[in-house]
């Protein structure tokens, strides 16, 4: 059997949402000295009419806001699950876990997919971080 993982990361699009996700990641990282980490992505350019930001100059306003709502509850569960949360707002949320992912070292990532059926996953955010992912993905339900 090969090492426990180091580097676990949890998806998490809210507490209840993401609950099997939460309790796979904590158990995967809880078997070695893995460092767990709870990442929650918001798509700044989805839901919003004032348009698509950018993350390669300051912070707009929209992005402050999302990722402060965001830490509200995520600082909080990261607590408690001891892990360290991540907060990444950005207009393209698969890519930019992708990215975070390889430059912190992944090496797991747990999501939960919220539809069933491989039909019904596929161009899902789920969907698109089992294509991409930088290293091995975990769906759990």
């Amino acid at each position: 059997m090969g090492e426990p993982y180091e580097h676990v990361v949890c998806c998490v699009e809210s507490e209840a949402l993401s609950a099997g996700a939460l309790r796979e990641a904590s158990r995967v990282a809880g078997m070695g000295a893995g460092r767990l980490s709870l990442v929650h992505v918001v798509d700044s350019a989805a839901g919003f009419s004032g348009g698509r930001t950018s993350r390669s100059g300051p912070a707009t306003d929209v992005e402050d806001h999302l990722e402060r709502e965001a830490r509200a509850w995520l600082d909080p569960l990261a607590e408690r699950l001891g892990g360290a949360p991540v907060v990444i707002v950005g207009d393209d949320a698969p890519g930019a876990l992708r990215d975070w992912a390889a430059r912190e070292g992944a090496d797991l990532i747990v999501a939960c997919p919220h539809r069933r059926g491989l039909r019904r996953i596929l161009g899902s955010f789920a969907s698109d971080i089992v294509r991409d992912a930088p290293c091995p993905v975990l769906l759990a339900a």
